[in-house]
């Protein structure tokens, strides 16, 4: 198996949640409704045209190196990079973009979720959270999966992009579904509620896709911190 880095992108509607502490089940669940739809292009060139049922999609564009999202006002840049301005990467200038105000680190431990399962390991390395002049944000998770196949170590590798418009106030994120606990694989979530800064990561032990409620399991309360 050859080392894979993967962008997906993907987004979840949420509903909100209340603050949590730190055992099972004391978040209010975080449940899934529709998704975003999300897609990715060569070039702006290949975008189409910003209207009817494509108000709401995010899309990347891969010669540019950025994401625009269809608002009903038309095109709309998403910076990643930068502190000031409407538009372009750099965030210094222009009017149809959406500028940065808040750029955090997701800081976590060194965790092996998969121990229990000789000669694979499973990282969450961690991601940024991005808060824009709309209010709206954008999370960026880190994964590392490795295999041992015939011998060899394997290592998979992703980065996911997660756009949430301003009307989210908590964010489930499927960060990986091949987890081992127990007797078989899980699926773990990033929970953040933006709201209180709180970002928690959570076993869906249950395997009912909703973070924080059953018999979930509570990995641990992630730091955040300006980048």
């Amino acid at each position: 198996m050859k080392k894979l880095t993967a962008m997906i992108m993907s987004l979840f509607t949420l509903n909100a949640c209340n603050n949590g502490g730190g055992s099972s089940g004391s978040v209010q669940p975080i449940t899934p409704a529709s998704p975003w739809n999300s897609y990715a292009v060569t070039s702006a060139a290949d975008l189409p045209t910003c209207t009817g049922d494509i108000v709401g999609r995010l899309y990347f564009l891969e010669t540019e190196n950025e994401f625009r999202v269809c608002k009903s006002t038309g095109w709309t840049t998403i910076v990643i990079n930068g502190t000031s301005g409407t538009n372009g990467s750099d965030g210094s200038d222009g009017t149809n973009g959406i500028s940065v105000t808040t750029n955090k680190t997701i800081s976590v431990p060194g965790v092996d979720y998969c121990t229990q399962f000789t000669g694979e390991d499973c990282y969450f390395r961690g991601g940024q959270i991005v808060t824009y002049s709309d209010n709206s944000f954008m999370i960026n998770t880190f994964w590392a999966y490795n295999y041992v196949v015939s011998g060899d170590t394997d290592l998979d590798e992703s980065s996911s992009s997660f756009y949430f418009p301003s009307s989210y106030t908590g964010a489930q994120i499927r960060l990986h579904s091949l987890v081992a606990r127990g007797g078989g694989y899980k699926s773990t979530y990033l929970v953040y509620i933006k709201s209180s800064g709180l970002t928690q990561v959570w076993l869906d032990a249950d395997n009912d896709r909703i973070a924080g409620n059953g018999t979930d399991e509570l990995l641990y309360t992630a730091t955040l911190s300006p980048m």
